[in-house]
């Protein structure tokens, strides 16, 4: 008997992540998602190109359903891995990030279903933060690094209420213009072509205003991804 399709897909696409990708499962797990039950979404968790491959497998899920793929011989944009998980998705909103190192606030998942109910076709869009007290770009400056954002997870304890994120994390400049995950019907990507590339840079080819969620947000961290700069 086929599996009953989830109502979201969340594609994740990480490169050199295996320290934060756990850290992004746990954050998109019932054990942290609000108003959402375990079958009503899937994670498709994708190694774009990593040259030691990731133990993607291995990862913890915390109870969340998630399926693992490996991409060989990628190429520097994440495109062509989008556009995979596109077609491995089951569900009827599909969820993309580009880049795997996001911490999804606790109603990221419910308020996409929300939002899900303003159009038939809807793209959704969320804002996005840097972990740290000023954008990555400037904190970096002032020797923020990996073992600095270590400390200041440990110390928030976000684990015990995800919410508590955005005590220790600044808005991105980037979230202007810049959506950190997009989530779109099923219908309106199937209709489109997916992602397409320019340069090394990822580009939607829709351009709709988008529904900006005001209470569920990623939260990047620092990581190594080459589909950046």
């Amino acid at each position: 008997m086929a599996r009953k399709a989830p109502d979201v897909s969340v594609v994740v696409i990480g490169y050199r992540m295996e320290r934060e990708l756990p850290r992004t499962l746990r954050s998109l797990s019932p054990a942290m998602q609000r108003g959402i039950k375990a079958e009503q979404y899937e994670i498709i968790l994708i190694d774009n190109g990593s040259p030691a491959p990731m133990p993607l497998d291995r990862f913890p899920t915390y109870g969340a359903q998630v399926s693992c793929h490996w991409i060989e011989n990628a190429s520097a944009s994440p495109a062509a891995a989008a556009n995979f998980g596109l077609k491995q998705a089951r569900g009827r909103l599909i969820g993309v990030m580009v880049d795997g190192a996001r911490l999804a606030s606790p109603g990221l998942l419910t308020t996409a279903l929300l939002a899900e109910q303003l159009d038939e076709r809807p793209v959704i869009s969320s804002l996005g933060f840097h972990l740290g007290f000023m954008p990555q770009m400037e904190s970096l400056g002032h020797g923020y690094s990996q073992t600095t954002e270590d400390a200041l997870l440990d110390a928030a304890r976000w684990t015990e209420d995800g919410y508590r994120l955005f005590d220790i994390a600044a808005l991105a400049g980037s979230s202007e213009a810049v959506s950190s995950c997009r989530s779109a019907s099923q219908t309106r990507f199937s209709c489109r072509a997916g992602y397409g590339v320019s340069s090394a840079v990822l580009t939607s080819v829709f351009r709709l205003p988008a529904v900006a969620m005001s209470i569920s947000m990623p939260i990047a961290g620092l990581a190594s991804y080459r589909g950046r700069g």
